[in-house]
C-alpha cells in the first residue's frame, strides 16, 4: 500500500490494519489454547504460551519469507507481497464471518 502511495497516513493506515488484524488473530488463538488447559495449567503455562506463540509466529514468518527469498533467487517484490497479504485478510475475514452465525 505504501509502495503506491507513500506518505505517513498511508503507512499509518497500513500499521494500523497491521497490528488490527495481529491483535484479533493473536488474542483468539491464545483463548483457544488456555480453554483447553485446567486452570492450574492456564495460571502456570499463560506467560510462556503468550511469549513462545507470539515469538515463534513472527519467526515462522521470517523464515517463510527468508525461504522465499531464497526459493526464487532473489527477494520477493513488494507487490506480491501485498497481494499475500490482501489474500491473507480476505481468507481471514470469511473464517470470521462463517463462524460468527
Amino acid at each position: 500500500m505504501s509502495f503506491t502511495s507513500p506518505g505517513l497516513q498511508t503507512a499509518s493506515l497500513a500499521a494500523l490494519v497491521l497490528k488490527t488484524v495481529e491483535y484479533s488473530l493473536w488474542s483468539g488463538t491464545k483463548d483457544l489454547t488456555y480453554s483447553t488447559l485446567p486452570f492450574d495449567g492456564r495460571f502456570v503455562a499463560k506467560e510462556f504460551i503468550d511469549v513462545f506463540g507470539y515469538r515463534f509466529g513472527k519467526a515462522g514468518m521470517a523464515v517463510l519469507l527468508a525461504t522465499a527469498k531464497y526459493a526464487t533467487s532473489n527477494a520477493v517484490e513488494p507487490h506480491i507481497l501485498t497481494l499475500v497479504a490482501v489474500v491473507l485478510t480476505g481468507v481471514w475475514l470469511a473464517i470470521v464471518v462463517v463462524e460468527r452465525q
